[in-house]
């Protein structure tokens, strides 16, 4: 019995709510009630009749015969079991297509035409089919603002349904059909009622729920108009059931109001805690306040003390009662200290509660107004003392000399967070100071970089640059201090580091990002043009302050060769450090699917503005866009941050999106839903051309094309109508991007190219290694000394030349799997050349022990050493993932190996159905990884879907198994390889093929092998089963029996194609896709058959009956396979893939060292 879907009624189904199911019956009986007025002794068609509950009614009710049919065949053979009738025949058939070579006198078609994508190619079917006399009765629902279900493909009107039937239909008469509430007073079962008071207006088409049209095909003939209405009734059961839910959704009415009430009710106690706490945190600021000013009058005693002692040494008793009076002042400090520690304690336990950081608005404000204030204070004495005018002079020289900076540090105050824990008399490889805390530049020039070179191993630390000064006096070391986008401030202590750093060694680099070092320029400056004139001067008086530190800097780095040319006519050494893009940000990108990948019903451009000085910015292509989108109404424009846009805009404001800033993850994501990026720049803008490329890059990283202008930056980054465009000119800008809205294609090759340069080029895994090189770093301390005591350091010593450390990340162990041979094959021959192979497995309960005893047993003799995969892989020249399953395990080496790899056997996102497991396993292809294939089946589809780079190595052939054997077997056989189990092999379409083949050649046996899971199918036609043979060389015999071998794989070949042809075996493949690739690109190798059953097995008659064609086949598969390698030569050939690529991206020969 079939269940109900939704999509046709089926009254016996038994997952379907019983009193929903009787209403929806109901309906359907009601209509063909309705038609039976017109069927009396007539032949009826009855199109697209589901289950078949109304043709039996049809021919129950008077029909001299009935043919039903269905596209569905369970709906036709569930009404062949439960609706059959000697007047009805059951049929399946499309209701678009069919002909049944006669022609009816009424035609029933309900509930049908909205389900259909051609629906007038099913009414002119029905036209087709009825006699030039003939009636056609149709129903159909009225179509509401939203579709009733996702089954229907289009819904109608009432002008529509008419407009339909009018194409081939004369006349028409129109009928509605409703479920009304009723109340009947009766003694028994009615058959006509005469009565009828409606207390409800609703007996129009307009208020139809249903449409039902009786159409005639002559033109001359009137349809009859004195049809009686229908009644069909059910009982009660269904409003009491609505009555029922109606009481269930007042009392959950109810019940929610009382929660509100409650909610409320404790909202205002939060309220009431809040002000206590409020209170509370006054008294506990006081005390504080108190207790510093008691400590810092003790200090003062103490040193007062300290220097009578010095004066008093002459005489001993004097100095043994200096003594004991500072032991008792000592004993008073410590007793205020601990109480200062408490109250300390108590203030952060209060200050990580919700009360405590509820009121960080009030503490804000509250901060703000100190400093203000003591200057109020002070001005005001001056004045007493001075008078108003030299006020006034002092203020504007205050504001000369250190209002900007003032500001820095006022903002850092409050940005830079609660005090840092102690750095005292440690020693880091980098320190990064921070000047500059607004907007998102400190990410990429500190943190990103901080990341980057923890991952490679050196010890990083971050800090406020408004603490500088700290680090002589806590005699921190370091081999590098970066102040980014610092100002030279005295006050913070900078000329004491300066004088520190020299003393230690240590460098110092100035970093900046944008060209505000040079005063001459600032007048081009967007933002700076739109400053307040005080501001102003607080801007000159910071360009001048960079300039200072930058010039006593040892180093200057900047993210772009233009800027490294500007401070390079300073006199000043300058090196390039690109902006990056971070491990987070690369984790989102791989989660999100590639725009062009995916068919939108608008092409979406976004704009990522920043602040409001983009103005400049965004008119270089602004005429531009304004053309293409009024050209292209699919077209959107996001924006994101400010933009003015002029008022001829207003046109397009329903096209227009607006966001806000959006924190840089979320950023990610949004721009992630874009199919364009643009970024123009002012070309007349010094400051535009120093900007970094990252507008670019973080749209590459998503597989996004971006249009941008060529600056100096964008012009040396992107390589136009290839990886992006750079542009200069307003029609440029109109070309290029109506190009990239015309063609899906086209965004796809330019986004997978741009992901390529992003990933090559400023992953912050390759840029932090610039950095390492940039700032001079020697190895790391923890790459010569790793920390994690669960990895033993075996092999840790020196290699000898030419020898590489490689490890293999391996899902599981698969005894006799033909994957896991193909891999412990390569690590086993890998060991065997010298080099140090390593074994990493994930997704196991087995031990290492275990797993080795059992690689030895049933694979290899292979002996190296064997770990479970607990977040650490040791130090390596190469890591191969070998799943999708392992990629982000052997990713985890990034830092401590040359070269991560993939080793591809298989294209694995098709061992799952289209969804998150397929998405998943896809996503690990565009991580920019090198890719090694096992033949080039794989490779090709890499490069081309993927523009990833990839190698292959081609399937080994042991050549002491597999040959021509002396044939043991008279009769002519056909061997199929069988693998229920799996779905990329087939199974079904071969037992389908060869149910035809065995139709048109009974003589010829069929063999199937490979899976014990063979022998558990059913077959209409006889099969020899032999499961898994004992042995290969038993395998071999049987290839050499065989007179031609059958086998498929859909996602790449294993060696059974191979091994069948070295035995002389003709094979018969698929003819999909590029599979000709795997035979050299060649079709008369093997036979590759059409995937249509029936097709496929007369082509395998047509060669089975040619003893020719057999024999050129067998002998050009020998040919082809006697140049495959052995074992030992494939292993060779992922060796010298390896080296290769090593060579490629710069890494020496040399292995690298624990």
């Amino acid at each position: 019995m079939i269940q109900f879907t939704g999509e046709r009624i089926v009254p016996e189904a038994d997952n379907c709510e019983p009193r929903f199911a009787e209403k929806m019956y109901q309906e359907h009986v009601a209509r063909y009630m309705f038609a039976a007025q017109w069927v009396q002794g007539r032949r009826v068609l009855d199109v697209g009749c589901g289950v078949g509950y109304g043709s039996r009614w049809l021919a129950q009710n008077g029909a001299s015969s009935v043919r039903a049919f269905d596209l569905s065949a369970d709906a036709v053979n569930h009404a062949k079991k439960f609706y059959a009738h000697e007047a009805v025949t059951y049929e399946v058939a499309s209701a678009a297509d069919f002909d049944f070579g006669e022609r009816f006198d009424v035609v029933t078609c309900f509930e049908l035409i909205e389900h259909v994508d051609a629906q007038r190619e099913v009414i002119r079917c029905i036209r087709r089919a009825l006699k030039d006399d003939g009636v056609l009765i149709i129903s159909t629902p009225r179509a509401r603002e939203q579709k009733r279900t996702h089954f229907h493909t289009r819904e109608f009107s009432e002008q529509e349904f008419r407009a339909l039937l009018e194409d081939s239909f004369p006349q028409a008469r129109f009928y509605f059909e409703n479920n009304h509430l009723a109340s009947l007073i009766t003694d028994s079962v009615p058959r006509r009622i005469e009565r009828i008071l409606p207390l409800k207006d609703q007996y129009s088409l307009a208020q139809a729920d249903y449409f039902i049209a009786v159409a005639s095909a002559s033109a001359s003939r009137p349809i009859a108009n004195d049809m009686t209405p229908v009644l069909v009734m059910g009982d009660d059961s269904y409003v009491s059931l609505l009555e029922r839910d109606v009481d269930i959704l007042h009392k959950a009415e109810e019940r929610l109001l009382e929660v509100v009430a409650a909610r409320d009710s404790a909202l205002a106690d939060n309220v009431r805690e809040l002000e206590a706490q409020r209170s509370e945190t006054v008294a506990l600021r006081d005390s504080e306040n108190g207790l510093q000013l008691s400590a810092l009058q003790l200090r003062r005693e103490l040193d007062a003390l300290r220097e009578e002692a010095t004066g008093m040494r002459h005489a001993l008793s004097a100095e043994r009662e200096l003594q004991r009076t500072v032991a008792k002042l000592r004993r008073e400090l410590e007793l205020e200290r601990s109480e200062g520690e408490y109250l300390t304690s108590v203030i952060t336990d209060m200050q990580g509660s919700t009360s405590w950081k509820m009121t960080a608005p009030y503490r804000f404000v509250g901060g703000k107004l100190h400093q203000p204030l003591r200057l109020l204070r002070k001005a005001s004495e001056y004045r007493r003392m001075h008078g108003t005018r030299a006020l006034a002079g002092a203020i504007r020289r205050r504001l000369g000399r250190d209002g900007w900076s003032g500001l820095q540090s006022a903002l850092v105050s409050t940005q830079a967070g609660p005090t840092e824990q102690s750095i005292a008399n440690q020693q880091f490889d980098v320190v990064f100071a921070i000047g500059c805390w607004e907007g998102e530049s400190k990410r990429y020039r500190v943190y990103n970089l901080a990341e980057g070179l923890e991952d490679l191993g050196y010890k990083v630390h971050v800090m406020p640059y408004q603490r500088i000064g700290t680090l002589p006096e806590q005699n921190v070391k370091a081999n590098v201090v970066v102040l980014f986008r610092a100002p030279y401030d005295p006050r913070v202590g900078v000329e004491e580091f300066l004088k520190y750093a020299k003393v230690r060694g240590i460098k110092v680099v100035f970093d900046v990002d944008d060209l505000v070092f040079e005063p001459e320029v600032i007048d081009q400056i967007d933002g700076f043009r739109l400053l307040p004139e005080g501001q102003q001067r607080q801007y000159i008086d910071g360009v001048h302050q960079y300039r200072e530190l930058l010039l006593a800097a040892d180093l200057v780095t900047v993210p772009t060769e233009y800027l490294r040319a500007r401070v390079e006519k300073l006199g000043r050494t300058a090196a390039v450090i690109p902006n990056s893009i971070n491990r987070a940000q690369q984790d989102i990108a791989s989660e999100i699917p590639v725009p062009s990948s995916i068919e939108h019903k608008v092409v979406r451009i976004g704009y990522f503005s920043g602040s409001r000085t983009h103005q400049a910015d965004f008119a270089q292509c602004a005429d531009a866009l304004f053309e293409v989108m009024r050209e292209n109404p699919d077209t959107v424009l996001r924006v994101v941050g400010y933009l003015d846009l002029e008022p001829r805009w207003d046109k397009l404001a329903d096209r227009i999106e607006r966001l806000g800033f959006q924190p840089y993850k979320t950023m990610l994501r949004v721009l992630g839903e874009c199919d364009i990026n643009i970024a123009p720049l002012d070309l007349g803008s010094v400051f535009c051309h120093g900007k970094s490329e990252l507008k670019f890059f973080e749209a590459g990283l998503l597989g996004i094309p971006t249009v941008a202008s060529a600056t100096d930056t964008f012009a040396r980054a992107i390589d136009s109508d290839v990886n992006g465009y750079a542009l200069t000119a307003q029609q440029e800008w109109k070309d290029k991007l109506s190009k990239l809205i015309a063609s899906r294609e086209l965004r796809r090759e330019i986004g997978a190219k741009a992901r390529e340069t992003a990933l090559a080029h400023f992953a912050i895994q390759e840029v932090a290694r610039t950095a390492r090189d940039v700032y001079g770093l020697t190895a790391p301390h923890e790459m010569q000394a790793p920390a994690e005591a669960e990895l033993p350091t075996i092999g840790m010593e020196p290699l000898a030349p030419g020898r590489l450390r490689i490890s293999w990340v391996i899902p599981g162990l698969i005894i006799g799997g033909g994957g896991h041979r193909n891999i412990l094959r390569a690590a086993h021959f890998l060991s065997q050349f010298g080099h140090q192979v390593n074994l990493y497995f994930i997704g196991t309960e087995k031990d290492p022990q275990t797993i080795k005893r059992q690689i030895q047993e049933h694979f290899y003799p292979l002996d190296c050493p064997v770990y479970l995969f607990e977040g650490k892989i040791q130090p390596s020249d190469v890591v191969f993932a070998t799943h999708w399953s392992t990629v982000n395990a052997a990713l985890t080496a990034r830092g401590v190996a040359k070269e991560i790899m993939y080793f591809v056997q298989d294209f694995e996102p098709a061992f799952a159905p289209m969804g998150t497991e397929y998405v998943l396993a896809e996503n690990t292809y565009r991580l920019g990884l090198y890719h090694v294939t096992s033949g080039p089946w794989c490779e090709v589809m890499l490069r081309r879907d993927f523009h990833a780079a990839a190698d292959h190595f081609q399937f080994p052939v042991d050549r002491s198994i597999y040959y021509p054997r002396a044939r043991s077997k008279a009769n002519m056989n056909l061997v199929f390889f069988a693998k229920p189990e799996m779905p990329r092999r087939c199974f079904e379409l071969g037992v389908m093929a060869l149910r035809e083949f065995h139709r048109m050649r009974p003589d010829v046996e069929i063999v199937m092998f490979g899976s014990k899971n063979a022998s558990k199918q059913s077959y209409d036609f006889p099969v020899t089963i032999r499961e898994v043979l004992p042995t290969l060389d038993d395998l071999a015999q049987m290839y050499s029996d065989g007179d031609a071998g059958l086998v498929f794989s859909t996602t790449n070949p294993s060696l059974i194609p191979y091994e069948m042809m070295a035995c002389g075996l003709p094979v018969i493949d698929l003819a999909r896709g590029d599979n000709a690739v795997n035979y050299a690109g060649r079709t008369d190798i093997a036979l590759l058959a059409d995937p249509q059953p029936r097709r496929m097995a007369e082509e395998i008659v047509e060669l089975m009956g040619n003893p020719s064609e057999l024999a050129e086949r067998r002998e050009k598969g020998l040919a082809f396979v006697d140049s495959f390698p052995s074992e030992e030569g494939m292993a060779r050939r992922i060796e010298s893939l390896i080296f290769s690529r090593l060579e490629a991206i710069g890494a020496a020969r040399k292995p690298m060292v624990a």
